[in-house]
């Protein structure tokens, strides 16, 4: 359980995110606008559904990850989480107001005895408005609940993420339209957006290397072309030819990797290639998003080098 200061940190974090993107959370249509938003300012994408669970829009026990905090920090003018939350303003207890006695009020005149009561309806009128208050709140909160769970359902269908599995090239290929395709299944480029590339390379393949932190699912993957019965001039000569060539084409890649955790694929997110790593020698690729909306691909357009 986390403590009370980081719990009003992270509210304090809400509304910072309120106040830099100038309205409030209340609705599926926010959570998206806000996405874009975050994607255009920063080049780093956050799921709309991350965001629901964040603000609690969807009713799950999930808590943020430090690299959703950190990047809605940055969203709000900081560094990261860390400086966010200690730089938190706390909350300022208000001392309670002294509670003045009432003045003695003079006591009623009592009516006269034979003075006629007119009976009183409006108490019927107060129950019956609020019985109406209750029916119409209920039934709210179940359409918004429905509209909640069917939402999750389109997103749980059209949302890949990191370290989602599929057994095969085809099984994820099809998510792009792409079906029997022969040639290459590894390496395609997507047949409507021409900077997305999906790639399917094998964990330390012995030709092409793509090594990584296997325990952190490969924030960046080195490649590198050097088997082992080759010429030293031809891999020089092959890795200069690469690394010029995806310089050139400035691509995102969406990445299954084979072989991570066993044989089937599994997906890594989103990556780019690294400008300050990468250089004739071997080409490096680095995550820029773990989550990905098939409804909104060309947003991957905004993940490219300038």
């Amino acid at each position: 359980m986390e403590n009370t200061s980081q719990q009003q940190a992270k509210a304090q974090l809400r509304e910072a995110v309120e106040s830099t993107f100038g309205r409030k959370m209340q609705g599926h249509k926010d959570f998206t606008h806000l996405a874009d938003d975050v994607l255009e300012k920063l080049q780093q994408y956050i799921s709309p559904t991350t965001l629901k669970r964040f603000w609690g829009y969807l009713s799950e026990p999930v808590e943020p990850r430090e690299e959703t905090l950190d990047i809605l920090s940055r969203y709000v003018g900081f560094d990261d989480w860390k400086s966010f939350a200690e730089n938190a303003v706390q909350e300022v207890e208000i001392p309670a107001a002294e509670i003045a006695s009432p003045p003695p009020c003079d006591e009623p005149n009592n009516p006269p005895k034979n003075e006629r009561q007119t009976p009183r309806r409006w108490p019927w009128l107060v129950l019956l408005l609020l019985l109406l208050g209750i029916a119409f709140f209920v039934v709210k909160t179940i359409a918004s609940r429905n509209d909640s769970a069917a939402e999750k359902s389109l997103d749980e269908h059209y949302i890949l993420r990191k370290g989602q599995v599929f057994s095969s090239c085809d099984e994820y290929l099809r998510l792009f339209g792409l079906t029997d395709v022969k040639d290459y299944p590894y390496h395609q480029v997507h047949p409507h957006y021409p900077f997305i590339t999906l790639w399917g390379p094998r964990f330390r393949h012995p030709d092409w290397s793509n090594e990584g932190d296997s325990v952190r699912m490969l924030p960046t993957i080195v490649e590198r072309w050097a088997p082992a019965d080759a010429l030293p001039e031809l891999i020089e000569m092959r890795n200069f030819e690469y690394y010029h060539t995806r310089l050139r084409l400035n691509e995102v890649r969406l990445t299954f990797m084979k072989n991570l955790t066993d044989t089937n694929y599994v997906f890594l997110g989103a990556y780019r290639m690294s400008l300050a790593h990468s250089d004739t020698t071997q080409t490096v690729w680095e995550r820029v998003a773990d989550e990905v909306d098939l409804r909104h691909l060309e947003y991957l357009e905004l993940l490219r080098h300038p």
